[in-house]
């Protein structure tokens, strides 16, 4: 999966205070933010700027074990000034600590985190304070605030200085219940809102957001023009200024050496082989000494020449390669998250680009930078986001959704009820899951791929254990094993009966039924389906035959199959498809059916019955 470090805003980032404590707890901080921004007429536009002081005050001995303040700053927005403080004690800037963010976000790349640590001159009572300055690129992006969840925040005021034919405008996305907001005009060139004593909430489980109470969208207009982007073309139309959106080679770059599009002439198979060109032929190296680079593509012809370059290097060299064969591929810019807080998009909700071609009235998606993807697949980790295509003239915000494809893991098995722990299976990994393990295959020995395989594949299965993973056979987008399985936790054995569980799938029980009694959609980190095939044998072994299904198969579905083809032999087949990240109603609804199966006692489990035994 991809380390993703998201910053809802590049100013307020306050990493803080046990995940534990619960809304009851009395305030363990007084945590206090500040921000003035200015914003003064640059030529046709305006120039932004801000000045940031963030309190805390330590209330009790057990905070005063979480002493440090990040700052994060990126190519949009820098960071200059910063002064740290406790009481009268003045902190030396050489004790700060500046390093590169392990995250990589389309317009957030080059990002710094200056961390300031008060550990040796903080102690229960004392109040610490940070103050810096951020000069913004541009106006047109103004990022998103975060408003953090931590115990607990007594005051955020946001202070906007501004000409008077300039309007400040807000949207609001609150995780939880709604917070009272506070919006005053203490003059035509001043706008300010404040939230005060907002409670620590308890994290919920697969929520949305959880580690914040929600976030803040600023518009700002003048008269009837935005400057802030108030619609999908508006935001394209800016990017569009910063990077040509239909790149091209220069008119000197004669051939390109694609030996594999001599002879095609539709423009699929032309795309297929441009992918993969790419993909063997372009390394994957992030530019950390251009800040420019964090924000726009270099250009074609710069990435051809040097062989390497990021995402979006990669999709706009793509798209200039399809370009020079007549064909329409733009890039497409993907979120981090598989669901949008706002409307309309900021430059901090993207961290990835892909190329997109229109088929008709549908969306060819692919992705230059997974080399291991089959063409006319994505990535697991993007499938569910949304992606903004650059389509100068029609763009479009869409969901990202995968073709119909084979199931994720295919388990096939067949052991003796007396033998659970000596189990051997066929595994099949598909998609995604293969993909993965494709690319780790290049960079472990064989040690540590047993361990991940081990791991990867026990962990989606309840109470079972692979191990012993050898390679039979594989094509372009799966991979064969056989494996042995171990399956004598998963199955309740007795002497007459044995008891066999409705649900195939490790789902983690304790925490998703906390979700039972709440509406709010159930987030998570990753889609998969299963396919499980189990065949028993054992003497007079028999059961009665059961068929249950619930869900859609195109979003989130369950069911499972028993039945003794004859005495001695029980037959079951599990199938669970989760093909939503972000699940609502009926999908939402059988998630938790299945994942409460896993907590059910033996009267609820399928029961398997020897004949003519005794207990």
């Amino acid at each position: 999966m991809l380390n993703i470090l998201r910053f809802l805003t590049c100013v307020a980032a306050f990493l803080s205070i046990g995940s534990v404590w619960s809304v009851e707890l009395e305030p363990d901080v007084d945590y206090s933010e500040k921000i003035v921004f200015t914003i003064k007429p640059k030529g046709k536009s305006y120039k932004l700027t801000s000045n940031t002081l963030r309190t805390k005050k330590y209330l009790s001995a057990r905070s005063v074990s979480s002493t440090q303040f990040y700052i994060h700053d990126n190519a949009l927005s820098r960071v200059k000034d910063v002064k740290a403080w406790v009481g009268d004690k003045v902190i030396d800037k050489n004790e700060f600590v500046i390093s590169q963010a392990s995250g990589y976000s389309t317009f957030n790349s080059f990002s710094r985190i200056i961390e300031i640590d008060f550990d040796r001159y903080i102690e229960q009572g004392a109040e610490a304070k940070i103050e810096y300055k951020t000069e913004y690129a541009d106006i047109a992006d103004f990022p998103e605030i975060s408003i953090s969840n931590i115990n607990r925040l007594k005051e955020l005021e946001l202070v906007f200085q501004h000409p008077r034919d300039v309007a400040i405008g807000f949207d609001f996305y609150f995780t939880h219940d709604s917070i009272p907001v506070i919006i005053s005009h203490d003059s035509e060139k001043e706008t300010r809102l404040i939230l005060r004593d907002v409670d620590y909430h308890k994290p919920e489980p697969y929520l949305c957001i959880d580690d914040s109470h929600g976030s803040i969208k600023v518009n700002i207009t003048r008269g009837e023009e935005h400057v802030t982007p108030a619609s999908v073309a508006e935001f394209v139309k800016w990017y569009g200024e910063l990077t040509p959106l239909q790149p091209v080679f220069p008119d000197s770059y004669k051939d390109l050496p694609v030996d594999e599009l001599a002879g095609l002439t539709d423009p699929v198979p032309k795309l297929a082989a441009i992918n993969r060109w790419i993909a063997d032929n372009i390394r994957y190296i992030y530019e950390v000494d251009d800040p420019k680079g964090g924000i726009v593509p270099h250009k074609p012809e710069v990435v051809y020449e040097r062989r390497y370059g990021d995402c979006k290097d990669r999709a706009f060299l793509m798209s200039a390669f399809a370009r020079r064969q007549g064909i329409d591929l733009y890039a497409a810019v993907v979120t981090a998250e598989p669901y949008q807080l706002f409307d309309v998009p900021t430059g901090n909700d993207f961290n990835h680009v892909i190329c997109a071609y229109r088929q008709g009235e549908h969306w060819l998606f692919c992705d230059p930078t997974a080399e291991h993807v089959t063409f006319g697949f994505i990535p697991e980790e993007i499938i569910d986001h949304y992606a903004l295509i650059f389509d100068p003239f029609e763009p479009e915000l869409v969901r990202l959704e995968q073709p119909e494809a084979l199931p994720g893991i295919v388990v096939t098995t067949e052991v003796n009820i007396d033998s659970l722990d000596n189990a051997g299976a066929q595994v099949r990994l598909n998609n995604a899951v293969a993909n993965e393990m494709q690319y780790e295959r290049g960079h472990l020995n064989a040690t540590d791929m047993e361990q991940l395989l081990s791991s990867s594949v026990s962990g989606y299965f309840q109470q079972m254990i692979f191990s012993d993973f050898q390679p039979v056979g594989e094509d372009s987008c799966s991979l064969d094993y056989t494996a042995h399985l171990d399956m004598s936790r998963f199955i309740v054995n007795g002497m007459r009966y044995s008891y066999l569980p409705k649900s195939v799938m490790n789902w983690n029980t304790s925490e998703m039924s906390e979700r039972e009694n709440d509406s709010w959609p159930i987030c998570l980190a990753e889609r998969l389906s299963l396919d499980f095939e189990l065949t028993l044998h054992g003497d007079s072994l028999i059961t009665d035959s059961l068929f249950e299904e619930t869900g859609n198969p195109k979003s989130a579905y369950s069911s499972l199959r028993v039945f003794s083809p004859e005495k001695g032999v029980v037959k079951c087949s599990y199938s669970v498809i989760v093909a939503r990240k972000v699940l609502e109603g009926d999908d939402r609804r059988m998630v938790l059916e299945v994942n409460a199966r896993q907590a059910t006692s033996r009267s609820d489990m399928i029961t398997l019955k020897r004949e003519g035994l005794q207990e």
